[in-house]
């Protein structure tokens, strides 16, 4: 399956800022995966007691990206303990990203 596109994405999470779209992008993943992925970022505690297991694979990362995405959002105290200990982890990898992007868009505008 082709990778995702920027119809797709939004299709599927609605307007998003230009890195996170990028991430995605570069992800690699399917649009089923992507659904998938924000099914579980809507509907996590349900999805749990269905008995699923937590994704893994490029959900996983999806899933991931999106957490990273969306800790702006909440407090501190509301996150899971994990979430709490790779908040700096994610967040450089996020800035790193957007650092990399812009300086493409740079080159290419010179």
């Amino acid at each position: 399956m082709a990778p995702l596109t920027r119809e797709e994405i939004m299709s599927v999470l609605g307007p998003v800022d230009e890195i996170l779209m990028s991430e995605i992008m570069k992800s690699g993943a399917t649009p089923p995966e992507l659904s998938e992925a924000h099914a579980w970022m809507v509907n996590e505690e349900a999805l749990i007691n269905e008995g699923r297991r937590h994704p893994t694979g490029k959900v996983g990362e999806l899933i991931e990206l999106l957490n990273a995405c969306d800790l702006t959002m909440k407090p501190m105290e509301l996150l899971s303990p994990e979430l709490r200990e790779r908040y700096p982890q994610l967040r450089g990898r996020l800035r790193m990203r957007s650092a990399k992007l812009r300086d493409r868009r740079a080159q290419a505008l010179a």
